[in-house]
């Protein structure tokens, strides 16, 4: 299969990005490990996009529709001011009871 990004261009991005933490790499653990489509999560580079984007844009509030089990959403809260705020969906209970596992251990 063709790959979208180049692997030179991609290892470049992992090589000068923050590392994933304890609580995305057990995150991303336990999705991989039970959710049926576990590729459908957000992986460390495009999370980290996410976070820029919130961060340059100066956004204080997140619609996020479809969180899966809530890679981004954290990714994204930790970009916020103090008083920002995300909203996020997600119809699958699995997906929704694995995010909140993990929300609940975020400061943010």
């Amino acid at each position: 299969m063709d790959r979208f990004i180049d692997a030179a261009v991609e290892q470049f991005a992992e090589d000068h990005s923050e590392p994933e933490t304890d609580l995305y790499a057990r995150l991303r653990e336990e999705t991989y490990r039970v959710m049926k489509n576990p590729q459908m999560q957000v992986g460390l580079l495009e999370g980290r996009f996410l976070k820029m984007l919130v961060r340059l844009t100066g956004a204080r509030n997140i619609l996020e529709i479809g969180m899966f089990t809530g890679y981004s959403t954290l990714m994204m809260a930790e970009a916020l001011p103090d008083d920002g705020r995300v909203t996020t969906c997600e119809i699958d209970p699995e997906a929704e009871a694995i995010a909140r596992k993990y929300f609940a251990e975020s400061p943010h």
